[in-house]
């Protein structure tokens, strides 16, 4: 293994040791995953139900022991010792609450994978979150040596800087948003993304004896990001660059007819294993794929996010979306505004003739969606310069707002060993950037092209939710990737302007 393979290699192992510090100092409560996700993998991995229901009893030691004191870090961890002790009584099995916080079935699979791997604890999620993310780093190393290797150090750079952030600083934020946790988790897909774009780039297969490894590799990236989608579908827009990478090959290959053909085949086998996969997964899963509930909400985020503008809600919204019976204020500007899409299903027509236990558990579930979409283009079409208003005005400087405050560091907030960590990764870095920087240098254009694709699809299921710190980490990556990228041509520059005055000498 060459040298610059090392350091890449070495750049993922600072970033998971700083990561192993960070979740250890900085516990998280993990607010969304908390109600059903971990309850459901312990229900599954200690006492022994079908994947998918929760054992009432443990549900309720859970409820019980956060409700004591609020949920805190603490109280989280206590819950989780209980309950893998197994000595809790048996309980009757639930299934009818599976997917009511709304971020479908990937999570509470991912958790019970954890959960089996590295035991019934918290740390166990991001232990399994960054084993994953190391296979997916193993798996690029493998496949590339040249320019394109770069981007394995720039992306464990970019990461490092981010436990700088208020993402892992600030508690309100780290419970929302912990390392593992669903709104975190498209992170661990941009490097398989970037590996799958790179195969297209370089268009059809050569006959030659590393196919075959080559697509074992690429096999465990799109797992990887199977897995990932499954997770948080609002991360969907990473198969968009891949997507643009084999049409523009194809394009590029048209006159040739067997390129041409090659890249459409890669392109239909990937889709095939990326279909195995996932079906793959759902079947570890019955109940959860049973219920519905595969992927995320979309529409209750797309319709929640109207709060993004001062006058909401518009004209005489409030009116046809009449739920006071059930929510007193109605729709409102209040965050989080999930209680936006709830009124809205609340006054759902049909529902006005089912029981409150049968409404309730329809939420989030396919009608729930159905009825969301109705009403998130009813207030497009009704209201269309305050929707784009919304869309090209106020949701963009939230972006830019939420941006900026991802550039807020708090150093005295950060432990001296995670700090250190990031000094070494800093040095790393500059060091992989020297290294190559006469054969394979980091080239400006293809390398800011490459982020600011990604970065620009990662913008649209920003602008179709409400973006905000806990929610918006792929743009708050992109940003530092772009950063670290200046500072490595900055490095490159300095270092080649240096060695061209000692020949001059």
């Amino acid at each position: 293994m060459g040298m610059r393979r090392v350091l890449a290699a070495a750049s993922f192992v600072l970033y998971a040791t700083a990561t192993i510090v960070a979740v250890h100092s900085w516990p998280s409560s993990w607010s969304i995953e908390r109600e059903l996700s971990i309850p459901t993998a312990i229900s599954n991995v200690v006492y022994g139900l079908q994947l998918g229901l929760i054992d009432s009893n443990v549900l309720a030691e859970f409820h019980d022991t956060l409700a004591a004191d609020g949920a805190n870090p603490k109280l989280v961890e206590k819950a989780v010792e209980v309950a893998a002790r197994g000595d809790i009584p048996r309980g009757n099995s639930l299934n009818t609450v599976i997917g009511v916080d709304g971020i479908g079935m990937g999570q509470p699979l991912f958790i019970d994978l954890a959960m089996r791997l590295f035991g019934p604890h918290l740390w166990s999620i991001p232990y399994f979150f960054l084993l994953l993310m190391g296979l997916s780093a193993l798996s690029f190393i493998g496949r590339y040596d040249n320019g394109r290797l770069n981007f394995v150090p720039l992306h464990f750079a970019a990461l490092t800087c981010m436990l700088l952030t208020p993402l892992l600083t600030v508690p309100l934020i780290r419970d929302q948003a912990p390392i593992g946790g669903n709104r975190f988790f498209g992170i661990l897909g941009i490097l398989p993304a970037l590996h799958i774009f790179f195969e297209f780039a370089d268009g059809a297969d050569r006959r030659d004896d590393r196919a075959w490894k080559n697509w074992g590799l690429l096999s465990v990236q799109l797992f990887i990001l199977v897995f990932v989608l499954l997770v948080r579908s609002a991360d969907a827009y990473l198969l968009a660059p891949p997507i643009c990478a084999a049409v523009f090959s194809a394009r590029r290959n048209r006159n040739n007819g067997i390129l041409h053909y090659g890249i459409y085949k890669k392109l239909a086998i990937a889709a095939v294993l990326g279909i195995v996969f996932t079906s793959a997964l759902i079947v570890c899963a019955p109940a959860l794929a049973k219920s519905g509930r595969i992927g995320g909400t979309i529409w209750h985020r797309a319709f929640g996010s109207f709060v993004a503008h001062p006058d909401w809600p518009f004209g005489n919204l409030r009116e046809q979306y009449d739920c006071t019976r059930y929510i007193p204020e109605g729709l409102s500007r209040a965050r989080p505004a999930d209680r936006n899409g709830h009124c809205v299903w609340w006054a759902y027509p049909p529902n006005q003739t089912r029981s409150v236990q049968a409404v309730q558990e329809a939420t989030y579930g396919p009608e729930y969606e159905v009825a969301l979409r109705r009403a998130y283009f009813n207030v497009i079409f009704s209201y269309p310069r305050q929707a784009l208003e919304s869309y090209f005005y106020y949701k963009p400087a939230l972006i830019a707002a939420t941006m900026r405050e991802g550039l807020r560091w708090r150093l005295d907030l950060v432990p001296p060993s995670i700090l250190l960590l990031a000094a070494l990764q800093a040095t790393l870095f500059a060091w992989f950037v020297v290294a190559g920087a006469a054969k394979t240098p980091f080239i400006a254009t293809t390398t800011f092209g490459t982020l600011g694709l990604f970065f620009l699809f990662a913008v649209a299921p920003q602008l179709g939710g409400l973006t905000s710190l806990q929610t918006a980490a792929d743009i708050i990556f992109y940003m530092y990737a772009a950063l670290a990228l200046v500072i490595a041509l900055a490095v490159q520059a300095i270092w080649t302007a240096s060695r061209h005055r000692a020949w001059d000498a």
